[in-house]
């Protein structure tokens, strides 16, 4: 049994901080190879396209307007909107994470 509680809102969360910190790791490494294929301005427009999507939704609410509430009892589909957003997570910790790429 999972104890740790994910919520739509808790991942969301992640994403958004894990958009900042991939857009500050490109704003700060110079000469990049891959500068040409992803940029800070890029990972932006990308990170306001989420939270316009998430404000939508509400993603990165609580309570009675959260998706979280909206979804309570479908359980099926609040564990695929979990683990799509947690697969974006992973996807843009590894972008900045992994400092070799630059």
């Amino acid at each position: 049994m999972d104890l740790q509680v994910r919520t739509i809102a808790k991942v969301s969360l992640g994403c958004q901080k894990h958009f900042w910190a991939l857009s500050d790791a490109l704003e700060t490494i110079e000469g990049s190879k891959y500068q040409a294929e992803l940029s800070s301005a890029a990972v932006n427009d990308e990170l306001g396209r989420f939270r316009i999507w998430a404000g939508n939704i509400g993603a990165l609410k609580t309570g009675r307007a959260s998706l979280d509430y909206r979804l309570r009892d479908v359980g099926y589909l609040h564990q695929n909107v979990v683990s799509l957003l947690e697969g974006l997570s992973q996807s843009l910790y590894e972008g900045f994470a992994h400092n070799d790429y630059f």
